[in-house]
């Protein structure tokens, strides 16, 4: 029998693996979370994609733990989180490489090799980190079997407190820092608690705890020497492999990366390129076409990409005062030691005036107007930049505008023929644009610039136009009055305006967010047009797929009705889709929120945190004070969690019209009460399943929570929320909700 001593040594061991545990596996996702936004152009359907993968492996690890775990001696156990750690920096370095393995361009690879890459680089360590719990209760098991369910939920409430601590620390420390240098420290950390693990099982290995204070000692000495810097630059650069990988920067709203091609710099955010230095042409061509249209333009907003010299083309109106906002707000303070002196100057004019927030938050709140309203921004390829392309947003630069005043945007497009991806990304955006101005324009130049008047009786005569320019007379490289009359009056403008058709069910607003799939299959149409092909599919399709998301629910409750093993098919039913609800909520809170602020870069980890806490909160409950008749409290929750998602459902449709502050507040509510929720039904589940089950099935709901999470994750964040919108997001998981609580209601369980 092991002496006193022995059973405070296992249980602080306990302790420590499962905190641990838990505070790794936050940090190491939301490390990865980052990564796959700057490697995958920042599009968070990839989020939900990686998320997806991630719970999968997790929850495979989980099973095959519960089934492989008896057989690892406990002095394993202290080697576990090194091997983690050096596997996540292995991950790592093949994130970076796969530019040069695959020899794709500088900046990020295809649809479908994206959708094939995060699988290979995600699933070895999710399995492992999945493994770690099931493998930990084994190892940890009781003597009594009678005790499992109790050590078992003890295991998951310090996991769950781990992952908070781990997303608090990650939020408030961590969060600038980048990934590089990240994983060594974590793999140093696993090292060092290895090590304490070790120690704690035999004490006489004190040569092993002078090992790791001396590789600390070194650690340390490198991170201060900027040894790491130069070794940073060379991984990170290998993103953009024809480019000179200048340096890095982690803002609230993404990765900032500054390269070098034939002495210019390029500017890209999460993998995407912003801006050339300077592009003469479309400069000219954006600012001076539209103020044409504006008889004494006095007051303009410039948003976006204004530092590459089209500040310094509207300052060439000697009475004009020009307010300059990024989607970025970070990216201008981030980026000014690269650009040219003559740019810095004009940034420096006294006719500037600098936004303090981003270009979204900057209008909603000033009160200011303006004679005109420029939007140079990338397409929106992902929903922080699909924001800036919705109804919602025209409308609101339409109220922003004095009376007579005028608003203009760009998006690429094909000058001598528009193709397939191409017309349908236009007449979504134009659908929303022309609902806000019906009195517009377009200007096909070097791109196509979408021109709306505030009022129908402005100026749209060419030749006068072309007049009003020349009496400006702005010194200009390109754009004269013949080249203004030409834009404003070619027979290409008349082509598209013939060819787009606009498509009720395919405008692009904030909650059906349509312009991001439109903007991903015309990525798609050269690099890879099968899966260009697949999403047009999915697109024609994607009621009659909603309709097979209704009725498949439906079939399972009627099949499962009148099976004889409706009590097994019940609580399973529980465990993988009402016990995953925080996963579910949390992809999309991340949605909600970047639709709003559009800084979810910084606050994934806070959400997860709080998600996270809730669970935490509702493990110690149940821990500290166990319900009697658990099956009558997992109705009770499994009933609150069907009113919860009404709610939610209800806030979804009502978003946009609360304050800022209100928003933020309610959406952290949010995430708390959905990982209350999650974390009280987990926990009984588990629970009553252990008490019909055996001492082997310890990881068998964690797994199934897991799996459940993965496959309504992957379903609703690469088809219902981008295809069909978030009201059918929130709806659809009213309906799951709804399923499964049918479905439990009749299994009758014994105490």
């Amino acid at each position: 029998m092991l002496s006193d001593k022995r059973i405070d040594h296992d249980r602080l061991t306990f302790f420590l693996f499962f905190l641990t545990l838990g505070a790794v596996s936050s940090i190491f996702q939301l490390i990865f979370a980052r990564e796959v936004m700057g490697s995958f152009r920042g599009n968070e359907l990839f989020l939900g994609f990686f998320l997806s993968i991630w719970l999968l492996a997790t929850g495979i690890g989980s099973l095959a733990g519960n089934r492989f775990g008896s057989k690892f001696r406990k002095a394993a156990l202290g080697y576990y989180f090194l091997t983690v750690s050096l596997a996540a920096g292995i991950f790592y370095l093949l994130l970076n490489l796969f530019p040069v393995i695959l020899d794709y361009s500088y900046t990020a690879p295809s649809l479908a090799a994206s959708l094939a890459l995060m699988p290979a680089v995600f699933l070895p360590l999710g399995l492992a980190l999945g493994a770690g719990f099931a493998w930990g209760t084994n190892i940890f098991k009781p003597d009594r079997d009678t005790e499992l369910p109790r050590s078992v939920n003890l295991a998951y409430l310090l996991e769950t407190a781990g992952f908070f601590i781990g997303c608090l620390f990650f939020s408030f420390i961590l969060v600038k820092i980048s990934s590089f240098i990240l994983i060594p420290c974590l793999a140093l950390f696993g090292l060092a608690l290895d090590a304490v693990i070790i120690i704690r099982q035999n004490g006489s290995a004190k040569i092993l705890a002078w090992l790791v204070h001396a590789m600390f000692a070194a650690a340390i000495i490198l991170l201060l020497s900027g040894a790491f810097g130069p070794v940073k630059n060379i991984i990170e650069g290998f993103k953009f492999k024809n480019d000179e990988y200048i340096a890095g920067i982690n803002t609230h709203y993404g990765q900032l990366a500054v390269t070098r091609r034939q002495g210019q710099f390029n500017i890209y955010e999460q993998g995407s390129l912003l801006a050339l230095s300077d592009n003469l042409q479309f400069n000219e061509e954006f600012i001076h076409a539209p103020i044409q249209f504006v008889e004494n333009p006095k007051k303009i907003l410039l948003a976006g990409s204004a530092w590459n010299g089209q500040l310094r083309e509207a300052l060439k109106y000697p009475d004009l005062t020009v307010s300059y906002a990024e989607a970025d707000s970070e990216l201008l303070p981030s980026i000014r030691n690269y650009l040219e002196p003559a740019e810095e100057k004009v940034l420096d004019s006294t006719r500037v005036i600098h936004a303090d927030t981003d270009a979204m938050l900057y209008l909603t709140e000033t009160g200011d107007k303006y004679d005109m309203i420029l939007i140079d921004l990338p397409p929106p390829a992902n929903y922080q930049l699909n924001r800036y392309y919705t109804e919602e947003f025209f409308r609101l630069a339409k109220a922003k505008l004095n009376r007579e005043g005028a608003f203009a945007f760009a998006l690429p497009y094909g000058e001598n023929k528009l193709s397939r991806g191409e017309l349908d990304l236009i007449n979504s955006v134009f659908g929303a644009f022309s609902a806000a101005f019906p009195a517009n324009l377009l200007l096909p130049g070097q791109k196509l610039i979408f021109l709306g008047l505030n009022s129908e009786s402005a100026v749209v005569n060419a030749v006068e136009l072309a007049q009003r320019f020349k009496q400006r007379d702005i010194a200009v490289d390109f754009l004269s009055p013949a080249n203004l009359l030409y834009l404003v009056k070619n027979e290409r403008r008349q082509e598209i305006m013939d060819e787009i058709v606009i498509d009720s069910h395919k405008i692009n607003t904030n909650l059906t967010p349509i312009g991001l799939v439109l903007e991903a299959r015309r990525g798609a149409e050269k690099s890879n047009p099968a899966a260009a092909s697949i999403i047009n599919q999915v697109i024609e399709l994607r009621y009659y797929l909603l309709a097979g998301l209704i009725i498949l629910p439906l079939f399972l409750f009627f099949f499962f009705y009148r099976s004889k093993s409706w009590q097994k098919y019940a609580l399973n039913s529980v465990a993988l889709f009402l016990s995953s609800l925080a996963l579910i909520f949390e992809v999309l809170l991340i949605f909600l929120w970047q639709m709003r602020f559009g800084n979810i870069y910084y606050e994934i980890s806070l959400l997860a945190g709080l998600v996270m806490l809730g669970v935490f909160l509702a493990n110690l409950q149940i821990y500290l004070r166990p319900f009697g008749n658990k099956q009558g409290a997992l109705k009770i929750y499994i009933l609150a969690a069907f009113i919860f998602s009404l709610i939610s459902f209800l806030f979804v449709l009502l978003e946009g019209r609360t304050s800022f502050l209100s928003s933020q507040i309610l959406i952290y509510a949010f995430a708390l009460a959905s990982g209350y929720l999650a974390g009280a039904i987990y926990p009984l589940a588990n629970a009553i399943y252990l008490e019909r089950g055996s001492a082997r099935s310890t990881g068998y709901v964690y797994g199934l929570e897991l799996a459940g999470g993965c496959l309504l994750t992957m379903v609703f964040s690469l088809f219902v929320l981008p295809f069909l919108g978030l009201p059918y997001f929130a709806g659809l998981i009213v309906f799951v909700v709804l399923v499964c609580s049918l479905i439990y209601r009749k299994g009758e369980f014994s105490p």
